[in-house]
């Protein structure tokens, strides 16, 4: 079969790492652009390795909402893969001073992930906590749950989604 869509880009650095340990792993990684004057890092985040697409994280801070959110041509790079994540939050550290990169210095981190929404009766809530109070059921199963664990499909036989 031809790929006609010229959406496949090689990446041609290797990152090797145990795959059944995916859900445990943490990594630290760049949102990088290019500019007219060349490529700049614009942030430095940490996560676990399964949530890296998604840029949870990223999507907290201010300015990477503002400046990179809506970009159609960002370039993620994964720096480190590691256990634990004090060692991610550590490496993070280390590149963030190295490259001062835009958002990680001039960014403000939302202070909550945001309002929450119940799929089965679509009632929305200001946060989580809210809504397992409402619900009476556990914040962390809760939180467990719109992080995407395993075997937290749904929490009481309701799901609940991000707005």
């Amino acid at each position: 079969m031809f790929n006609n869509t010229k959406t496949l880009k090689i990446v041609d650095f290797p990152v090797s790492f145990d795959i059944s340990k995916i859900d445990t792993l943490h990594c630290v990684y760049t949102h990088s652009v290019e500019y007219a004057e060349g490529v700049k890092i614009m942030y430095v985040g940490n996560c676990l390795l399964k949530f890296v697409m998604n840029a949870n994280d990223a999507r907290l801070n201010r300015a990477w909402r503002e400046h990179i959110g809506s970009l159609d041509n960002v370039t993620l790079t994964i720096i480190a893969v590691c256990e634990h994540s004090y060692e991610a939050f550590a490496e993070m550290t280390r590149i963030s001073t190295l490259h001062r990169p835009y958002c990680n210095v001039h960014g403000e981190r939302e202070k909550t992930r945001g309002s929450i929404r119940c799929v089965q009766d679509d009632k929305v809530f200001s946060n989580a906590s809210k809504a397992a109070r409402f619900y009476g059921i556990s914040q962390s199963a809760l939180s467990n749950h719109l992080n995407g664990r395993v075997g937290y499909k749904s929490v009481h036989k309701l799901t609940f989604v991000r707005e």
